[in-house]
């Protein structure tokens, strides 16, 4: 099994441009893939231009959203919630 940084430079998936490295994205330092499409398409097929979410990465905005307030997120995170 090849790790992401393996894959990526396999000569198929790097031809066929499944996976493509992003850069360094977020909090820790590594290296962040988007996925392509792993069909064979038209040169217009769309390529990631961003890395996934990180883990909880959106937890407040989404509970905000919700309806929860400040305190009510803060109060979660400090049971251990989220």
């Amino acid at each position: 099994m090849r790790s992401l940084p393996e894959a990526s430079k396999h000569p198929q998936m790097a031809h066929r441009q499944v996976l493509t490295e992003l850069g360094q994205f977020g909090p820790i330092d590594r290296p962040a893939y988007g996925i392509g499409s792993p069909y064979l398409t038209d040169k217009d097929a769309p390529q990631a231009d961003r890395p996934p979410p990180l883990l909880g990465q959106h937890t407040h905005e989404v509970l905000g959203e919700l309806g929860y307030s400040a305190e009510e997120i803060a109060k979660m995170k400090e049971e251990a919630a989220i």
